[in-house]
């Protein structure tokens, strides 16, 4: 029966005409097939055209260029260059679908900016350990903005790397505010606050980590969370508020910002003083914007003031006798007097003092083994800065004698401190002195705290202070207590009468008896990141990553407001603040155009279209 039925012609042919439907071959197969493949080359059509229409959104998003205004014009210009596949594509493509407005525009930055963010976030939820750095800074419409980055390892490595501005939170600019913002960036952002090592802010008072400050607060979740003053601004902040509780410095601090706003905002007044200091044969002035909180902005600021002392006086005279320019009257009367040319010499030698500190702390191969001898001698060099034969006094002297005859300008010996004459010594021992004497407190009290010696005691890894191979027995042990104490062990922070605290990261006992069998091979390899050896010293190896993550500096949330001023400028003042934070990310983060892998991005931009296949 089943033989009959296998060479029946009915069976034979439905054999046929069911391999047929599984190669395809039928009819309906066929136009099947034709349809898939059809949709395929559109598909990939598609994905083309919008591949170049992301490379132009990221070029113009990398180099600042609006993207409301422009983006259209782009693809016009790409046309008129020969694009006939985009031609083809606005001229036939349905209206909705054409992907060159500046709303498409904004989606497909936005897709960019997923992408980044996306291997930031994949990075550091990865590392061992983290810190984290932020500031506040105003942009172009005066709105505050809080810009957070983080510093960890990638391999072996650190990094620092941007993560976003946050307006929403700096609305009242009160430490329990800004704590909120960092505990919710940590949060959002998928990382433990066991992996907290470090925080790195400005240094001011808002962010500092006395009373109920956001230093302490953060480490109420995470006590290892070492607080770290950012060492330039520790040093700028010294100064200025040392000049705060200083009437006279206090006058030549905000003579320094008033002369800058003269010459910057009116270029004929800048012409003037460039002329005259051609005649008198001078270097033309640059003079210097101060900030209370930039680096070494007052230093330069000051030098350039004394290189071209005669050249600003005479030219500030001429203004105010043919204008009647009163902010010119105001900064010559400072400026041409006893005091004030002495306060300008005298902080031009102190303020160079405390820069050889500042670029001590800025080396990329600071060595912290010498930080104590070096704030010594600084605090020596201070002092004799004190005495009445100090070199800044003899300039004085001589500034004051050459611009009287040779330049012929009239010195008021009267002015500010007292209606009697006061001579340099009387300066010195009244004005200078003081300053000098808070400044030497204010920096004393910036390096005084657990955090000094805990970068003291990292200084043990340093590879330049290895002992030879005969001297390792003993080496560096003292130090490794100091780190061992402080990640060794639980960590109890007080905070509103209420105590927390947070588990050691480390093993103590473990790490003191890897140190003690410190190996030649040790010396040779590990320090320089050899992972054979973290199997056999892990607790070592844990607080070399701590050691490396921990932040010194905020010179990456600083580059980051640079960039906020490139991008956020009066004619895009109207920027939304999602759109702000991801051109910033963009634009610091942001790759290489030839190394950006924009299929990929494609794929979270589809994720939101469903216009065209792609």
């Amino acid at each position: 029966m089943l033989k009959q039925h296998n060479s029946s012609q009915w069976h034979k042919d439905a054999v046929v005409a069911s391999q047929r439907a599984a190669s395809g071959r039928t009819v309906f197969g066929m136009q099947l097939a034709g349809v898939r493949k059809a949709q395929e080359e559109k598909r990939l059509k598609n994905r083309s055209i919008i591949l170049k229409l992301l490379r132009s959104v990221y070029f113009m998003a990398k180099e600042h260029v609006s993207h409301s205004t422009t983006f259209t014009d782009l693809v016009g210009l790409q046309i008129e260059n020969g694009d006939d596949t985009l031609k083809q594509h606005v001229e036939s493509g349905a209206e909705n679908a054409q992907y060159t407005s500046s709303f498409s525009c904004t989606n497909m930055i936005k897709a960019i900016d997923d992408w980044i963010l996306n291997g930031l976030h994949s990075s550091i939820r990865k590392s061992s350990y983290f810190s984290i750095l932020a500031e506040e800074s105003q942009d172009i419409t005066s709105q505050e903005e809080l810009s957070v980055c983080c510093r960890w390892l990638v391999d072996g490595k650190p990094e620092e790397h941007f993560f976003g501005c946050h307006s929403e939170y700096v609305k009242a600019t009160n430490a329990e505010t800004l704590a909120k913002a960092l505990t919710d960036f940590i949060e959002t952002t998928g990382l433990d606050f066991e992996k907290l090592v470090g925080q790195g802010y400005d240094g001011a008072a808002t962010f500092s980590e006395t009373k109920t400050e956001v230093g302490k607060r953060i480490r109420t979740r995470a006590a290892h969370a070492l607080y770290v003053h950012c060492s330039c601004h520790r040093l700028q902040l010294a100064s200025v508020q040392a000049a705060a509780s200083n009437p006279e410095i206090k006058k030549v601090f905000g003579m320094m910002t008033n002369l800058w706003k003269l010459f910057y905002y009116s270029p004929r007044k800048a012409e003037a003083l460039k002329e005259v200091s051609s005649v008198l044969n001078l270097p033309q002035l640059k003079v210097v914007k101060p900030s209370d909180t930039r680096w070494l902005s007052h230093e330069r600021c000051i030098k350039a003031i004394c290189k071209d002392l005669p050249s600003l006086i005479i030219t500030l005279q001429q203004l105010y006798e043919s204008d009647g320019d009163n902010e010119a009257f105001g900064v010559v009367t400072l400026l041409s007097s006893t005091v004030g040319i002495m306060s300008v010499i005298m902080l031009s030698h102190v303020l160079s003092i405390v820069t050889k500190l500042n670029l001590f702390m800025q080396a990329s191969n600071a060595d912290f083994t010498r930080l104590p001898n070096f704030l010594s001698n600084i605090y020596e060099e201070l002092m004799s800065a004190k005495d009445e034969d100090s070199v800044w006094i003899t300039k004085s002297k001589e500034a004051m004698t050459s611009l009287r005859e040779e330049h012929g300008i009239t010195i008021a010996d009267k002015f500010g401190f007292t209606s009697a004459v006061i001579s340099a010594e009387q300066y010195s021992d009244k004005i200078a002195a003081p300053y000098i004497s808070k400044l030497i407190s204010n920096i004393k009290k910036r390096f005084s705290d657990e955090t000094v010696s805990l970068l003291v005691a990292s200084s043990v890894f340093h590879p330049l202070k290895l002992p030879p191979i005969d001297r390792v027995r003993g080496y560096g042990e003292e130090k490794i207590g100091v780190l061992a104490s402080f990640y060794g062990e639980d960590a109890e922070i007080e905070f509103q009468s209420t105590r927390f605290v947070s588990k050691a990261l480390i093993c103590k006992e473990t790490l003191l008896e890897e140190w003690h069998m410190f190996a030649k091979a040790l010396l040779a390899s590990a320090m320089f990141g050899c992972e054979a050896y973290r199997s056999i010293f892990p607790e070592y190896f844990k607080l070399l990553e701590i050691i490396l993550s921990l932040p010194v500096s905020t010179a990456t949330v600083e580059r980051s407001f640079s960039k906020m001023r490139l991008i956020k400028t009066r004619l895009r003042s109207r920027l939304t603040d999602d759109n702000l934070k991801r051109l910033m990310r963009i634009s610091i983060e942001g790759p290489d155009l030839k190394d950006v892998r924009f299929e990929e991005v494609l794929d979270i931009f589809k994720k939101s279209n469903r216009r065209i296949l792609l």
